[in-house]
């Protein structure tokens, strides 16, 4: 007898209103607070590190650690806040709200507030011992700001940092709802970040981490624009006066055409200004997706486009970290990016993978019971995220792709066993099935049949495989 259809739903395996705090948070938003911060330590450890060396101790440091742990709170703290004050203004209505935490009463709005200021208390808390260390820190006094100027530097940026997370959205003061939203969240996730970024691993401000923050800013500036012009109605309706309000729907597909225009033609001239390898121009195979996210702004399908757009930026701003990063750190993330992003995808697609994967082993081994395959599921899904982030990092480098090979030939033999497909012309997908939002923009299915899928993604590790067997023979 079949078994249920496994949960498509992301998180399905958390309770509900865990799961509901912690959409609350916006995770999906985090990355532009990351990439910022990881592309300024790619910069700082280019200034301060004699190239072809490859002392990572800037970037493997309890500062950096701190980093993230000052930056993310917030912006979480940022976001919650928002979403509080968005819900009591009424910005925020259950039929037309993508922020659902508090309009689907899943979590109350003292849960929202109480978890802000948590959030808040951990990023200060983090900043100081970040700035205890500094002030210890006599490395920095070999710097062009000495010590007692980092910390102040720090302490500073933090402060305008945390004032303007929570009057951002902050009744009496709401910068969004007069429309400066877009100018608070450039500064703040552009040259702010970078700066502090910077001081805090070297003491300093390196310049160029300030030029590239330029685009970065303008990239997570796009991502609010966006998220107010979907909002146009019922922001006007709060009362609110953001830029998109103020442009209409049509002046406001123009900006967001402009500031990635701005963000593409920055990385171009600091390219060329710097005289560059050519690996920086990658950033433009980007220009695909920002192109269709300009299409769906100009046509008014704000469905899930902040995420998409979010999702672009996350993508560039890897690109181009990469691109300024050592050519072998750059070769390791791009032999082992899939596998992490996969084990990532295994966590928020638990029941649905462990499903799959299930009926997968048992097509080789009958006799498997559900509870071992699901075992076995969770071993897989620990090692090809942990062993890639390991080998990404650049430590035991030969043994984690060693792992990593190991896992890949096992697991693409069990998973993807194309030739058990006896109906060679089945489509992926009933022919009859109602198209989702996603699947609406394309009228052809990527794969024609379910063994066309199942033989292109098995030979595709094939070639992740050769990649591994080149890079153990390039440094046993």
């Amino acid at each position: 007898m079949a078994g249920a259809v496994p949960s498509t739903k992301k998180f399905s395996w958390i309770p509900e209103r865990v799961r509901a705090v912690l959409v609350s948070l916006r995770p999906w938003s985090f990355t532009a607070s990351i990439i910022p911060i990881c592309l300024t330590g790619t910069l700082v450890h280019n200034t301060y590190v004699p190239k072809n060396q490859l002392d990572l101790g800037i970037l493997y440091s309890w500062n950096f650690a701190l980093v993230f742990l000052i930056v993310i709170p917030l912006h979480a703290a940022a976001n919650l806040v928002n979403t509080y004050y968005d819900f009591a203004s009424g910005a925020d209505k259950k039929d037309t709200a993508d922020d659902r935490a508090l309009v689907d009463d899943t979590v109350s709005p003292n849960a929202v507030w109480n978890s802000a200021i948590f959030c808040t208390g951990i990023s200060v808390t983090s900043a100081s011992i970040l700035s205890q260390r500094i002030a210890v820190d006599e490395k920095l006094e070999e710097q062009p700001l000495r010590s007692d100027g980092a910390v102040a530097g720090v302490v500073l940026l933090f402060i305008a940092a945390v004032v303007l997370a929570w009057i951002y959205s902050a009744n009496p003061f709401g910068l969004k709802g007069k429309g400066l939203g877009e100018v608070v969240v450039f500064f703040m996730f552009g040259p702010m970040l970078a700066a502090g970024t910077s001081v805090a691993l070297c003491g300093s401000v390196v310049p160029q981490g300030l030029w590239y923050s330029i685009p970065i800013g303008l990239q997570t500036a796009a991502v609010l624009h966006v998220n107010n012009a979907r909002d146009i109605q019922t922001d006007t309706a709060a009362g609110l006066q953001t830029l998109a309000i103020f442009l209409g729907p049509r002046g406001s597909a123009k900006l967001l055409e402009v500031l990635l225009l701005l963000v593409y033609s920055t990385v171009a001239l600091l390219t060329m200004l710097e005289n560059s390898t050519l690996r920086q121009w990658l950033v433009f195979a980007c220009v695909p997706w920002a192109l269709y996210v300009v299409r769906r702004s100009a046509s008014g399908r704000y469905h899930e486009l902040p995420q998409a757009l979010a999702q672009h930026n996350l993508l560039f701003g890897a690109i181009l970290i990469g691109a300024l990063a050592t050519p072998m750190f750059a070769m390791r993330t791009l032999i082992a990016c899939l596998f992490t992003l996969g084990g990532f995808n295994n966590v928020i697609m638990w029941d649905y993978q462990s499903s799959l994967t299930r009926e997968k082993m048992q097509r080789v081994y009958p006799r498997l019971s559900g509870p071992w395959c699901t075992a076995c599921f969770a071993v897989a899904s620990f090692m090809q995220t942990a062993v890639s982030i390991v080998f990404i990092l650049g430590f035991h480098t030969v043994l984690m792709a060693k792992l990593l090979l190991t896992f890949l030939i096992v697991v693409t033999f069990v998973v993807h066993d194309f030739w058990t497909i006896e109906d060679c012309d089945a489509p992926p997908f009933s022919q009859n099935d109602t198209p989702t939002v996603a699947q609406q923009s394309s009228t052809v299915a990527t794969f024609a049949s379910n063994f066309d899928n199942e033989f292109v993604h098995f030979f595709k590790n094939v070639g992740m495989m050769g990649a591994l067997v080149a890079y153990l023979e390039m440094f046993t």
